[in-house]
């Protein structure tokens, strides 16, 4: 499956996830966290992840963000950009 075209659903989705992120890399983690509040149930996260390619050896940092929307107060959605612009566009921020 194309990475960047996954969806994930449900806790189970989140443990696959993961699983993927540790295929994938070697001591990777999240850096820098800015979250941003769009409104009552929309807010956008841009961070830098940072790691090791473990196919590759390369070391690699970029910035991503994320849009989160929310229903009842409970995660409903979170979508993922390569560029953190986006994700502040997705919840209304920047247009």
């Amino acid at each position: 499956m194309d990475a960047e075209a996954a969806t994930y659903i449900g806790a189970e989705g989140w443990a696959t996830y993961f699983a993927r992120m540790d295929e994938v890399w070697d001591d990777w983690r999240v850096e820098n966290v800015e979250i941003f509040d769009a409104d009552g149930d929309r807010v956008a996260a841009v961070f830098h992840i940072a790691g090791t390619g473990k196919a590759s050896g390369i070391p690699v940092e970029r910035a991503v963000g994320l849009a989160y929307s929310f229903r009842d107060g409970k995660l409903w959605r979170m979508r993922s950009y390569w560029d953190p612009q986006q994700a502040l566009e997705a919840v209304g921020l920047l247009k």
